[in-house]
């Protein structure tokens, strides 16, 4: 059967290139095609969904590990987003007095 840490290594480097190549194309055509015309977060809106299909297809999160890596990698995406939130210093509302 192999050397398993090998297969894992030959998988995630054909996961990465082939991920990797599908965003460049998409960023490519987002930042020269799309963001010009309906500016760059419409563009980023448009693009997401079909990186994040294109991961799911290319990595077979279909599986159950694959599907807990995906939501692993979510939950890590979300984490600027979190920040915003839990580091924002808190300010008691002013009184009208």
């Amino acid at each position: 059967m192999g050397n398993p840490l090998a297969s894992s290594i030959k998988a995630g480097v054909a996961y990465a290139v082939t991920v990797f190549a599908i965003g460049f194309l998409l960023g490519t055509a987002r930042v020269l095609l799309l963001a010009p015309r309906v500016g760059s977060t419409v563009a980023v809106l448009v693009e997401t969904p079909v990186i994040l299909a294109a991961s799911w297809y290319v990595a077979g999160l279909r599986s159950p590990a694959g599907a807990i890596g995906f939501a692993a990698q979510v939950c890590f995406a979300t984490f600027p987003l979190l920040n915003v939130f839990v580091s924002r210093p808190f300010a008691p509302a002013r009184s009208h007095w």
